[in-house]
C-alpha cells in the first residue's frame, strides 16, 4: 500500500539526531509554514503547498522532513516520485500516487496511450465527453472519488516529488484537485524545479491556480555562514583553515554540490569515521547518493541538521589531521571518489542541453566568456543566454570581477567539474570558433591566439597571421617563452616554404637563447627552406652563431664559408659572411689566430681590399695585443666610421667600435653606438655583432660600477629552468657585480652553474676564470684564485691578448702572490701589467696597475706609487667613470700610510673612501674601507649607515616586499632566493632601520600604511 503512517517520538525530539534544533532560520520558517497548513488540513481544510527551487537546493529533503513530521501527527501519506522516463505516459504520476488502491482495469486505462497522431483529437473528444472532469464518468473522476474515500477515513498527505517531470494528464489532474482541496482533510505537497534555463521550462503548477489556494515555499543556496557551519559540522575542530570559504566558492552554497564535495574531501583527507565515507544528502527520492531523483545526489542541509542523510555517522574531526592545513583541491582528479563531479554533471543535465552547453563553453573560455561570444558559439538565444548568466551570478555559481565584467566560475574546482566529461573535440571546437570570431571583429592577436593554442590546426591564413603577429609582439615585449609557444603553434598551420623557414629561424633563435639544444635543429631545418635574399643570409648567420655558441666553431665557419661561396657573385653577401666568421672565430683560439693572420697579411700587401669591418677588427686585435694606445685606436676607428658603411656590415663595425671605445673609457660615445647598434633588431635575433654589443654593455656596467643595471636583466645571466644558458661573459660580469654588492652566496651558485655548463674553448671562458678568481680571493682562497688568474693569462696570451684592458689578471695574480709570500713574483707581474697599461694609456688601467704595484712593492716606493695611483684617478675625466678604481686606490693608500706609521693621514684617506663608497653605493668597497678604518684606530662609522638610504639594493627589495605583507617563504620564491638569505637580509635591514618588528617596515621605509600587511594577515613573522 502506498500510504504510510509512523509512530514513536516526534521528529523534532532529541531522539532525532538530525532535528530541527540545528535547522537554519530560513528552513525553520518554511517548516513552520507547512506545519500550519498541515494543521488546517487535519482540521478539514486542505490546500496545495508548492516547494520550489533550483537543482540541488533541498526540495526533496524538505519534502521528506514534512512526510516524517506529518506521518507522526497521524496523516496518511501517499507518495509519487515523478521521472522523465514516465513523463509521456498518461496519468503515470497519479497512478503511482494511488496505485495501491486502483483496480487493475483502472490502471490499464490510466496507462493506455493513443497514437501520437491522434493525441490532440483524443484530448478534444475527452473534454467534450467530460472524461477529464473530476465530476464525470472517466478515469479522472474515479481517481478523485478514490482520493475522497481516503480522506473520509482520515487526514491525507499527498507528497509528489519533482512535479515538473509529471506527465501532462497528471499535472492537469493535480491542478484540478488542488482547486477543491479546501473542503477535504488533504494536504498536497509538491516539489517543483524552478530555474532560469536557456531553453524555457514548462509553466509551473501554480500558474493556473489563484494565489489563495497555493502556499509557495522557495528553497535556495546556503549563505557563507551556513556553509561554514556545515563544513565545521563535518570536520569538527580539524577543519583546515580557509576551507569553508573554498567550499562556498566551489559550490556557490548549493547544498547538492556542497555535500558531494564534503563527501569527497572526507575520502581524500582521511577516514571519515566508523560509518565510513558519508553519502551526500539527496534531493533525489530516498536521499540516495546517486542520481535516483531529479534534484540530484546531495541535499539541502542545515549543518548537522535534519537534512543530513539518515544514519550518517561520519561527522566529526578528521582522524590524524595534520597541523598544517591541507591544500584545497583545484582539480577533480584530486577528488578520487567523484561525488562532486557527478553532482555537477547532474546539475547540468537537469538544466537541459542548451544550458549545459553554455555552462561548459563558459568554463572553457575562462575569463573571456562574454555573452557576445557565448551566443554565436553555442547558437543559443542571446537574451536567454544573458538572463541565464545573470541568474547564475545571483545563485553564486558565477561571479563577476566588477559590474559589467564577463561572468566566470568562482573556483577552479567548479570550473573543472563543469568541463569534466565534455569531449576534447568539443572543447577544441569552441576555442577555434571563438578565435575566429575575435579575429574577424578585430581583437588583439594575443586574445586570438590564447584560444588557438588550445585548438588543433585551423588550416586558414587568419590563424597563421594571428599567431605570427602575437609572437612578434611577445618578442618585442621581452616575453620569449610566450613567443616560442606561438611560433611552435604556427608551425601546425599550412605555411609557404619561405614563411615556414622564417618561423623556424625565429623559433630556433628563441630556443637557443633559452638554452635548449633544439634551437640548432630548428635553424638547420630552416636553412634549406630559404633560397635567396636577406632571409637566407639571416638564417645562415643565426645558425653559425648558434653553432659557435654551442662550441662547434669549425661547423659555424664552414656554414658561413659555404654561403659566401654560393654567393660569390654578390660581394655584399660575401663580405657579411666574412665579417660574421671573423667575430665567431674568436670562440676558438686557433681559428681566431688564422683569421687575424689573414687580415694582417692583406693589410700589409693590399690594404684597399679590406672593408670597414675588417679594418675595425684589426684595430681591436692590436688593442688587445698591447700594440697601440687608446688614443691611436680611437683615431683609427674614427677614420673607419667616417667612410660610408654597407648597411649589412654596419652591425659588425658598430660592435667592434663600441668595444674599443669602452676599453678607452669613452663611455658616452660607446653608449651612443650601442644604442644605434641594438636599436631596430629583434631581441631574439642570433647575430654575432649583437652578442658582441651585449657583452660590451655588460663589461661597461661593471667597469662603471652600475651593478644593479646589469643584475636587473635576470634573463641574461640567471639560471633558467632549462639550466644555464646565454653568454658566459655576461654571466661572469654578473658574478663580479654580485661580489661587488656583497651577494657572495649568489655569486658562488652562479659560478657553479657556469662551471657545469660552459664551453672551455671560448674567449668567454677566460672572462669566467678571472671572475671565479676574484670570487675565490674574496673567500680568502688565494691559492685557488691564483690558479684561475694564471690560467686566464695563459689562455689569453695564447690568443695574443696581452693588454690588461681585457682582464687585469696580472694585477689580480700579483695580489694573491703577495698574500702567499711570493713578493718577487708578484712584483714581476705587477711591473709587466704597468708596462702594458702605460701602452694603452688610460687612467683606469694605469691607476689600477700603479695601485697593485705599490701594494706588492711596499716601502716608500710602494707608498709613492699608491699616491700616484690616487692622484691619477682623481684627475681622470668625469666620463671615464673610474669611481670603483679610485675607491680601491684610496683603501690601498690608507693601508700603505698606516704601514708607514702615519695613522692620521691614513684615517683621512680611509674616511674619504668610506664617504665615496656610500655615495657610489659600493657595499663591498664600503665594508673593506670601514674595516681598514677600524684597524687604523678610528671610531666606528656605523652611525653613518642608518635609515633606508643605508640599505643595499637586495635589502631594500626584500624589505619592501616584507612591508607589503609577504612572508619570508613568499619572498624567497618570488626572488628565487633561499629562505635563509631572505632572513639574513631582513635582519640586516632591521638593524640599519633601527626597528625590532616587521610591522615597523612601512614607516621606516616611508611607504603608506596601505603597503603593510593585508587585512586579516598578521605581519608577525620574524626575520629569522
Amino acid at each position: 500500500m502506498n500510504g504510510s503512517r509512523t509512530t514513536g517520538s516526534p521528529p523534532d525530539d532529541r531522539a532525532d539526531a538530525s532535528s530541527a534544533a540545528e535547522e537554519q532560520p530560513d528552513e525553520r520558517a518554511r517548516l513552520e509554514r507547512i506545519s500550519a497548513e498541515a494543521a488546517r488540513a487535519r482540521a478539514g481544510s486542505g490546500r496545495l503547498v508548492l516547494i520550489r527551487g533550483g537543482t540541488g537546493t533541498g526540495r526533496s529533503t524538505l519534502l521528506e522532513t514534512v512526510v516524517r513530521r506529518e506521518s507522526w501527527h497521524g496523516m496518511r501519506v501517499l507518495r509519487a516520485r515523478c521521472s522523465r522516463e514516465e513523463s509521456g505516459t498518461a496519468y503515470a504520476a497519479v497512478a503511482q500516487l494511488l496505485d495501491a488502491e486502483l483496480p487493475a482495469a483502472a490502471r490499464s486505462v490510466a496507462r493506455a496511450r493513443p497514437a501520437p497522431g491522434r493525441r490532440r483529437a483524443h484530448r478534444i473528444r475527452a473534454a467534450r465527453q467530460g472524461r477529464d472532469s473530476l465530476h464525470g464518468t472517466g478515469l479522472p473522476a474515479r481517481l478523485w472519488r478514490l482520493l475522497r474515500s481516503y480522506a473520509a477515513r482520515g487526514p491525507v498527505l499527498l507528497a509528489v516529488d519533482d512535479a515538473h517531470l509529471a506527465d501532462a494528464s497528471s499535472r492537469r489532474w493535480l491542478t484540478q484537485a488542488a482547486r477543491m482541496l479546501d473542503q477535504l482533510p488533504v494536504l498536497l505537497v509538491m516539489t517543483e524545479r524552478v530555474s532560469y534555463d536557456i531553453d524555457p521550462s514548462p509553466s509551473g503548477m501554480a500558474r493556473a491556480l489563484p494565489p489563495a489556494l497555493v502556499t509557495v515555499c522557495a528553497t535556495g543556496p546556503l549563505r557563507p555562514a551556513e556553509v561554514a557551519d556545515t563544513v565545521r559540522a563535518r570536520f569538527g575542530d580539524a577543519t583546515p583553515r580557509g576551507w569553508a570559504d573554498e567550499c562556498f566558492r566551489a559550490t556557490g552554497g548549493n547544498p547538492l554540490l556542497l555535500h558531494a564535495l564534503l563527501a569527497d574531501l572526507a575520502e581524500v583527507t582521511g577516514p571519515a569515521g566508523p560509518a565510513g565515507p558519508s553519502r551526500p544528502a539527496a534531493d533525489a527520492p530516498g536521499g540516495h547518493g546517486t542520481p535516483g531523483g531529479h534534484d540530484a545526489p546531495g541535499g539541502h542541509g542545515a549543518p548537522g541538521g535534519h537534512d543530513a542523510p539518515a544514519g550518517d555517522t561520519s561527522r566529526g574531526p578528521l582522524p590524524g589531521a595534520p597541523c598544517d592545513a591541507p591544500v584545497f583541491p583545484e582539480r577533480c582528479a584530486d577528488l578520487y571518489p567523484g561525488n562532486f563531479t557527478a553532482a555537477v554533471a547532474w546539475w547540468l543535465e537537469c538544466a537541459g542541453p542548451a544550458t549545459g552547453t553554455a555552462a561548459r563553453t563558459l568554463a572553457e573560455l575562462e575569463n573571456a566568456g562574454t555573452p557576445e561570444l557565448l551566443t554565436p558559439v553555442t547558437g543559443a538565444d542571446p537574451d536567454r543566454t544573458a538572463g541565464w548568466a545573470g541568474w547564475a551570478v545571483r545563485q553564486g555559481l558565477l561571479v563577476r570581477a566588477e559590474p559589467g565584467a564577463p561572468p566566470r566560475y568562482p573556483h577552479p574546482l567548479l570550473r573543472d567539474a563543469v568541463l569534466a566529461g565534455w569531449p576534447r573535440e568539443r572543447r577544441q571546437a569552441v576555442r577555434r570558433d571563438v578565435a575566429e570570431i575575435l579575429y574577424r571583429r578585430g581583437d588583439s592577436a594575443e586574445a586570438v591566439v590564447r584560444h588557438l593554442l588550445s585548438a588543433p590546426a585551423v588550416g586558414a591564413d587568419w590563424a597563421a597571421n594571428a599567431l605570427l603577429e602575437a609572437a612578434s609582439n611577445a618578442v618585442r615585449e621581452h616575453r620569449p617563452h610566450e613567443a616560442g609557444n606561438f611560433l611552435r603553434r604556427a608551425l601546425d598551420e599550412p605555411l609557404t616554404r619561405e614563411r615556414r623557414g622564417e618561423v623556424l629561424t625565429e623559433l630556433g633563435c628563441l630556443e637557443f637563447n633559452a638554452g635548449r639544444p633544439v634551437g640548432v635543429r630548428h635553424l638547420t631545418e630552416a636553412l634549406p627552406l630559404r633560397h635567396h635574399g636577406s632571409g637566407r643570409l639571416r638564417t645562415t648567420v643565426a645558425l653559425g652563431t648558434a653553432l659557435a655558441g654551442a662550441g662547434d666553431v669549425p661547423a659555424a665557419l664552414e656554414t658561413l664559408r659555404a654561403l659566401g661561396e654560393e654567393h660569390a657573385d654578390q660581394p655584399g653577401t660575401a663580405r657579411v659572411t666574412q665579417a660574421a666568421g671573423a667575430l665567431l672565430a674568436a670562440y676558438d683560439g686557433a681559428s681566431w689566430l688564422r683569421v687575424v693572420a689573414g687580415l694582417r697579411h692583406v693589410a700589409a700587401h693590399s690594404p684597399a681590399r679590406l672593408d670597414q669591418a675588417e679594418r675595425a677588427m684589426l684595430v681591436r686585435y692590436e688593442a688587445t695585443a698591447g700594440l697601440v694606445s687608446a688614443d691611436e685606436a680611437v683615431a683609427r676607428l674614427c677614420s673607419v666610421a667616417n667612410v660610408p658603411v654597407d648597411p649589412a656590415l654596419s652591425p659588425y663595425v658598430l660592435a667592434t667600435v663600441a668595444a674599443v671605445l669602452q676599453w678607452a673609457d669613452r663611455n658616452e660615445e660607446a653608449d651612443q653606438i650601442l644604442g644605434r647598434g641594438l636599436a631596430g633588431h629583434s631581441p631574439s635575433l642570433l647575430h654575432p655583432s649583437l652578442q658582441s654589443m651585449a657583452n660590451t654593455r655588460a663589461d661597461a656596467a661593471v667597469a662603471r660600477g652600475r651593478y644593479e643595471e646589469l643584475l636587473a636583466d635576470r634573463d641574461a645571466w640567471d639560471i633558467s629552468e632549462h639550466g644555464p644558458h646565454g653568454s658566459t661573459n655576461v654571466r661572469a660580469q654578473a658574478m663580479l657585480a654580485l661580489i661587488a654588492t656583497n651577494r657572495i652566496a649568489r655569486a658562488e651558485r652562479l659560478s657553479l652553474s657556469i662551471t657545469a655548463s660552459g664551453s672551455r674553448d671560448s674567449w668567454e671562458w677566460n672572462r669566467f676564470l678571472y671572475a671565479r678568481g676574484v670570487l675565490r680571493a674574496t673567500l680568502d682562497d688565494h691559492s685557488g684564485a691564483l690558479a684561475d688568474f694564471m690560467e686566464c693569462g695563459r689562455r689569453q696570451s695564447a690568443r695574443d691578448v696581452l693588454s690588461p684592458v681585457v682582464t687585469p689578471w696580472r694585477s689580480a695574480a700579483a695580489e694573491c702572490l703577495r698574500r702567499m709570500g711570493s713578493t718577487a713574483a708578484a712584483v714581476a707581474l705587477a711591473e709587466e701589467e704597468h708596462r702594458l697599461a702605460v701602452v694603452w694609456g688610460t687612467p683606469r688601467t694605469i691607476g689600477r696597475a700603479l695601485r697593485v704595484l705599490g701594494t706588492v712593492t711596499g716601502g716608500r716606493r710602494g707608498l709613492k706609487l699608491s699616491r700616484q695611483a690616487v692622484e691619477l684617478l682623481r684627475t681622470a675625466p668625469a666620463g671615464a667613470c673610474v669611481g670603483p678604481e679610485l675607491l680601491a686606490a684610496l683603501i690601498s693608500l690608507g693601508g700603505r700610510l698606516q704601514a708607514a706609521g702615519d695613522r692620521g693621514k691614513a684615517r683621512t684617506v680611509l674616511r674619504e673612501a668610506v664617504a665615496r663608497a656610500q655615495e657610489l653605493h659600493e657595499p663591498r668597497m664600503l665594508e673593506l674601507a670601514e674595516r681598514a678604518l677600524s684597524e687604523s684606530g678610528a671610531r666606528a662609522v656605523g652611525a653613518r649607515r642608518s635609515g633606508a638610504d643605508a640599505l643595499t639594493e637586495s635589502e631594500l627589495r626584500i624589505a619592501a616586499l616584507a612591508a607589503e605583507g609577504r612572508t619570508n617563504a613568499e619572498i624567497a620564491e618570488l626572488l628565487h632566493l633561499a629562505r635563509r638569505t631572505v632572513e639574513t637580509h631582513l635582519t640586516s635591514a632591521y638593524r640599519k632601520l633601527g626597528i625590532q618588528r616587521r610591522s615597523g617596515l612601512p614607516g621606516a621605509l616611508g611607504v603608506p600604511k596601505s603597503f603593510g600587511a593585508p587585512i586579516g594577515k598578521p605581519a608577525t613573522e620574524a626575520p629569522g
